[in-house]
């Protein structure tokens, strides 16, 4: 997923029109660039500015592993 991501990143910043795109239906252009989805789930992209950035609160499964557990593992993985 990381390459895939990498090299969607690539794109997008060197194609103000795929930008455009992409902010406007992410789910498709993902997919276009071999990214799969899960059925069912919404994706909306948003794109920092030298000024504003964005903070993600994650969703965390009321049934899986307890909040803390999930916390810490997706801690771990955030890139600031």
């Amino acid at each position: 997923m990381t390459n895939h991501w990498n090299t969607l990143l690539a794109e997008l910043y060197g194609s103000p029109d795929l930008m455009n795109r992409f902010l406007a239906h992410p789910a498709e252009v993902l997919r276009e660039k071999g990214i799969p989805l899960p059925e069912g789930i919404e994706i909306k992209a948003l794109a920092d500015t030298a000024s504003v950035r964005h903070v993600v609160i994650p969703y965390l499964d009321p049934e899986g592993e307890t909040a803390t557990e999930q916390i810490e593992t997706r801690s771990s993985k955030i890139v600031m």
